[in-house]
């Protein structure tokens, strides 16, 4: 199960980049995430590891001026995701992209204000 949003800004990638990598800001702009913290002495964003059960991600893309934001999540293949997308994963998958393009949108509001 995989979906992705995409909503633009007026804003260069590098300063949604700072917003988006820095773990500690996921809960001002999530709307089901109340707060992250790094672990283990980490300070930065790097590869995680282990089987993560859901992949989510970020990608830039230049477009007028400003920056293309997509947000997509992707679960690994397995027994239990098969079974989760027969049982409810649909209505999870929905719930997700709702989620998205509200913390995309909570983004572009803080990135387009003026400083």
């Amino acid at each position: 199960m995989q979906a992705s949003v995409t909503v633009p800004m007026a804003a260069p990638a590098d300063k949604i980049w700072d917003i988006v990598a820095d773990v500690r800001n996921t809960g001002k702009f999530s709307p089901e995430v109340i707060e992250a913290e790094w672990l283990d002495g980490a300070t930065g964003p790097a590869l995680g590891g282990d089987t993560p059960v859901n992949n989510w991600h970020y990608l830039f893309t230049p477009a007028d001026g400003g920056t293309d934001v997509t947000e997509s999540f992707r679960m690994s293949d397995s027994a239990f995701t098969k079974v989760f997308a027969v049982l409810g994963g649909q209505l999870r998958k929905r719930r997700n992209i709702r989620d998205m393009r509200k913390t995309l949108e909570r983004i572009k509001a803080v990135v387009e204000t003026p400083s």
